[in-house]
């Protein structure tokens, strides 16, 4: 006979049904807040879900202030006064920068048809797009500091 504490350790396929909803609507509620322009709401959201809370579809880093508010500090400190985000996928991360901080921001990724198709996330600032193993001749310049894709495993 299994001991209660077993019993709460396991999770049934309701239960992973009832999270997949879940993120599923916190998701969605993220996207909601971004097509706003309501870059505060989606950091309290974040906020509100706890620290355990991820969505990679949108964003691998988990956002926050702090973390604007480094990344804004830290290239602003080195004199780029622009971020040029290469891989930035759908660009959540990107644009929760360019509506919290002066940082000016673009995005530059591969394979235009599938982030301009309907089955895309949606992407949230204006992406330039270019060919693998091909670089755009119109390139920023100096104050421009480069993020190259950032994800990451989830543990490590």
């Amino acid at each position: 006979m299994a001991n209660r504490e077993d019993e709460d350790d396991e999770t049934g396929p309701a239960d992973q049904e009832d999270e997949y909803w879940l993120r599923q609507k916190r998701k969605e509620e993220a996207i909601r807040l971004a097509a706003a322009g309501d870059h505060e709401g989606v950091l309290a959201l974040y906020d509100r879900c706890g620290r355990g809370y991820r969505e990679p579809l949108l964003v691998w880093v988990r956002p926050s202030r702090g973390l604007l508010d480094f990344l804004e500090r830290e290239l602003l400190a080195l004199g780029a006064a622009s971020l040029l985000s290469v891989g930035c996928g759908c660009a959540f991360l990107e644009w929760l920068v360019s509506r919290g901080t002066v940082l000016e921001v673009s995005g530059l990724e591969v394979n235009a048809g599938w982030w301009e198709s309907r089955h895309s996330t949606p992407h949230l600032i204006p992406l330039r797009y270019t060919e693998p193993g091909s670089v755009p001749g119109d390139m920023p310049g100096r104050g421009t500091a480069l993020l190259f894709c950032y994800f990451n495993r989830d543990h490590g």
